[in-house]
């Protein structure tokens, strides 16, 4: 890492002024969860933004600092204070888990899960003879009167009828939910140490509320941030009331396609290519090591290159992108492993035995030996319920494994790259084993439960894996104790899954899911996953022995960028670039890259690492900017019932 691309911070001290902590945060939380669950439905459902698809999320930037204006207030009228900097980061961390399971990439496709196929399958789709007996109607809601008013709506939820076909479906998944997030606990409890204390990643995505949260607020009186600040703000401000009254100007700033301009051969093979100026970006991504963000723009300029490539040489196949992206991000989860070994033997070796050996377990959230044996029953009790969905066992374990070697992959990827939006479109679990096995001998009712997983096992933008790691990373730095927060994240997905069914048919048995109020994207997704089952069972597709080529070459390559890495000092380039180069956030946020980079590499080389600390508060101003007047145009939006103004996406 090169000098100054980690950020030096004052170590935070919890207070023990306020003297109810576990009263303040349940009760803090409890007020804000629920509003923050209608919020997010709200956006996703009906305004088409997506927040939950950035990291830090904008509107649990927004409440935190109400809280901290509250808490302001509180101190100037009772001289004590109600929140300090550990309850505030604990609400921070736990609305962010929250968020993920109330996600448009969970919970609510979970949602439409439950009641889709049942209700668009017609004689003309063939979906009931298709695939009608592998679904599993213990998990989903069956009764025909419940499924039409949900669709039609013009009633009240709150009847016997409907709530009995519910609450078992619902019961059972949040016991799943749950269960799945205890196993990334676990998880993320061995790979802790090693990233955090041993390796020391740079998790820039936590800057924004360790910041924002420092006792006697030093960052709102930093003249930089408000400056920063100043000019996201007027951006979002312009083009809000430009939303409102077309006669103001627009400012520029969101993505903008200009491959129409490529009409010719062979560049108009490079296809769409956006140019974004996101302030809260730019901002965010200053934070992030040079090589990474080096290596960000340079892949996906090169990825633009290899489609050119494939053109002038009138190559069908070439260059299978999205094969290469898996087999890199294998490499990427190999290396990992390679490079914490020694520690994880010792983990695998204290599993089974009484010895820790040098094993420190100070402030984990759980011993090594019980998150050991706890992901080894977290697998047991998600092969299980796989194996009741009409899964076999072998595909269901290797299935798992693959969505833990992924989650583990996006986790390291926000630990050292930050990347805002982690979009793993086609990397998953479902893909691979159908390039390998090919659908025919998967059989339909293994594809049947891979396309029910479908919603947690898509693009992986609200996945909460990272949002775990984060969240001891900000135990480690403030000094809080995490033995209890396995307890709390498991109660909060719990409430979270249970929050996001009441609000959905809550509003859809009263609105009616098809009434046009609500977007198409919510039913999008489901419907695509229903249609490739559709197409899988009447088209086999055969394994794909082209792809998995491909990914023994992104595998090799993934792995010969990270050991160029670790051998040369003087090689720059990262493989999470390469791996991310033709995702959907690279082609949106390439140039943010580039500007950040830009910025970041004249400061350090032309001014120095003092100016370069100095400008910090600046770009966190950008972003916090972006987010608190982007989050107040949703808000007037969700209010008059209109839409405004979106800073994303």
């Amino acid at each position: 890492m090169m000098p100054g691309d980690g950020i030096e911070h004052p170590t935070f001290i919890k207070h023990d002024c306020s003297p109810w902590t576990d009263t303040a945060i349940a009760s803090s939380y409890s007020v804000v969860d629920s509003a923050q669950q209608f919020w997010l439905l709200q956006q996703e459902t009906v305004h088409y933004t997506f927040p939950t698809w950035l990291a830090p999320i904008s509107n649990v930037i927004f409440i935190v600092l109400g809280l901290i204006l509250i808490n302001k207030i509180w101190v100037e009228l009772s001289g004590r204070i109600f929140l300090d900097q550990t309850e505030l980061l604990i609400i921070y961390f736990l609305l962010s888990i929250g968020s993920c399971i109330c996600s448009d990439k969970v919970g609510h496709h979970l949602v439409e899960f439950m009641v889709h196929a049942q209700w668009f399958a017609d004689q003309e789709n063939e979906w009931m003879q298709l695939f009608g007996n592998y679904l599993p109607h213990w998990a989903l809601v069956n009764d025909q009167k419940a499924i039409r008013f949900y669709y039609e709506g013009g009633v009240t939820v709150y009847q016997v009828d409907i709530l009995r076909a519910w609450i078992v479906p619902t019961l059972l998944w949040t016991g799943f939910l749950v269960v799945a997030m205890f196993a990334l606990l676990c998880l993320n409890t061995l790979l802790q140490q090693q990233w955090t204390e041993k390796e020391k990643l740079a998790y820039p995505v936590i800057q924004l509320p360790l910041q924002m949260t420092t006792p006697r607020m030093m960052f709102f009186r930093n003249r930089f941030m408000w400056i920063g600040f100043g000019i996201a703000a007027f951006i979002s401000l312009v083009n809000g009331l430009h939303s409102l009254y077309p006669q103001f100007p627009f400012i520029p700033v969101k993505r903008r396609s200009f491959g129409y301009l490529f009409t010719s051969r062979p560049w108009n093979a490079m296809g769409d290519v956006r140019l974004s100026f996101y302030p809260f970006l730019v901002g965010l991504t200053f934070l992030v090591p040079l090589d990474v963000l080096l290596s960000g723009w340079v892949f996906y300029l090169g990825y633009k290159v290899q489609l050119i490539v494939k053109a002038l040489a009138g190559w069908h196949h070439f260059p299978y992108y999205d094969q290469q992206s898996f087999g890199a991000y294998f490499a990427i989860a190999l290396f990992t492993i390679w490079l914490g070994r020694h520690q994880f033997l010792l983990i695998f070796r204290h599993g089974f035995g009484n010895d820790k050996g040098y094993l420190k377990e100070s402030n984990e959230m759980m011993g090594y030996r019980f998150a050991f044996w706890g992901i080894v029953a977290s697998l047991v009790g998600l092969v299980f319920f796989s194996h009741e969905l009409g899964m076999s066992i072998w595909v269901a374990v290797i299935y798992f494994l693959i969505y833990l070697v992924l989650a583990m992959v996006v986790a390291r990827l926000r630990a050292e790259m930050g990347s805002l939006v982690h979009d793993f479109a086609a990397i998953d679990p479902d893909h691979f084993l159908t390039a390998v096995l090919g659908t025919r001998r998967l059989g339909a009712a293994n594809l049947t439960g891979f396309t029910i997983y479908g919603f947690f096992n898509q693009a992986y933008m609200s996945h909460p894996m990272p949002h775990l790691l984060e969240g001891l990373k900000i135990a480690e730095r403030t000094r809080i104790s995490t033995r209890r927060i396995p307890a709390a994240v498991l109660l909060v997905t719990a409430i979270a899954t249970l929050t996001t069914f009441w609000l959905m048919m809550h509003q859809y048995y009263s609105i009616g899911a098809s009434s046009g109020y609500f977007g198409p994207f919510p039913r999008g997704m489901v419907a695509y996953l229903y249609r490739r089952l559709q197409h899988w069972l009447t088209y086999p597709v055969p394994p794909d022995y082209m792809g998995m080529g491909y990914m023994v070459g992104g595998f090799f390559l993934g792995g010969l960028i990270y050991w160029l890495r670790m051998r040369f000092l003087w090689w720059s380039l990262h493989p999470l670039g390469y791996a991310m180069a033709n995702s959907w956030a690279m082609n949106n946020f390439w140039l943010c890259l580039f500007i950040a980079f830009v910025a970041k590499w004249i400061i350090l080389r032309f001014i120095g690492l003092g100016a370069y600390r100095k400008a910090l508060p600046f770009f966190l101003g950008l972003a916090f900017g972006d987010f608190v007047i982007g989050s107040v145009w949703s808000l007037v939006g969700i209010t008059l019932g209109i839409r405004t103004y979106e800073f994303w996406p």
